[in-house]
């Protein structure tokens, strides 16, 4: 009895994660170089600026394919990049003097390294995601510097919205990409997300 009811529950846990679609991949460990995650702001109203974290990476580096991770706070307005300028934490505080957009690009970088449990728990995050099928390439590209490999994204790909939720990563809708990149669809997507949970 308990041997079919072990069958039963794996046979329900997968078709659930299917309902879900959740992704095998988990985006997180796709942040290779943390010195490349970055912030950008949305000026929403005169007085409420909107700061997302985002990182992207790419074929040539992860294999599975290439897209852009959002971070935006849950709450409004944020007080994550005020406590980043004027008290900032860890190795963001060992620097001094420095302009703003240091300090809180520092703390970006440390809720992906060193405070993840608090990236869970006080930003939504997105990945905006295109898979290794509907890239081309690889193609070389040489300058003086040396080669470089990359891919480019199919003119018909679809590009895959994800969100943390519990856990996993789960599928929220899919979309033709059309002539934009993963950042650039991701970055409106965020914009408009940031609107609404202004008004």
């Amino acid at each position: 009895m308990k041997k079919y009811l072990t069958i039963i529950l794996v046979v329900f846990f997968a078709s659930c994660k299917a309902q879900n679609n959740e992704s095998t991949v988990d985006f997180f460990s796709l942040v290779k170089n943390p010195d490349y995650i970055w912030t950008t702001s949305y000026s929403i109203e005169k007085e409420d600026d909107v700061t997302a974290i985002y990182y992207e990476f790419y074929m040539k580096d992860v294999h599975v394919g290439q897209g852009c991770i959002y971070a935006i706070s849950k709450q409004f307005p944020e007080k994550w990049t005020i406590k980043a300028v004027e008290d900032p934490n860890g190795n963001c505080g060992d620097k001094k003097n420095y302009k703003p957009l240091f300090y809180i690009n520092c703390a970006a970088r440390n809720f992906f390294t060193e405070n993840k449990e608090e990236l869970i728990q006080n930003f939504d995050v997105y990945t905006f995601f295109v898979d290794k099928t509907d890239l081309e390439g690889p193609y070389k590209e040489t300058s003086e510097s040396g080669s470089a490999e990359y891919y480019n994204e199919k003119s018909d790909s679809e590009v895959i919205i994800y969100k943390y939720e519990s856990g996993s990563w789960v599928e929220k809708g899919k979309q033709k990409l059309g002539d934009e990149i993963p950042r650039t669809f991701g970055s409106k997507y965020i914009e408009k997300l940031a609107k609404e949970r202004i008004k």
